[in-house]
């Protein structure tokens, strides 16, 4: 997510402070999990949607780990 979409999703939250963590995020590896790219610019239904599809996607194919 940009941080101008993340300050018009979250107005109250400092602008400088969300800047921060969109460069700190983009900078995280997640210990080598697969990560997907969603344009999180489009209406927050349709990122959510698509969120969900990949989950349940991953899911049938068993591509998730459960702590051992």
């Amino acid at each position: 997510i940009d941080p101008e979409t993340a300050h018009a999703r979250k107005p109250d939250h400092d602008y400088a402070l969300l800047a921060r963590k969109v460069d700190a995020t983009a900078r995280l590896s997640f210990g080598g999990a697969p990560i997907v790219d969603i344009d999180s610019t489009q209406p927050y239904a349709k990122v959510r949607e698509a969120v969900s599809q990949v989950v349940c996607s991953a899911l049938q194919a068993g591509e998730h780990k459960t702590a051992a």
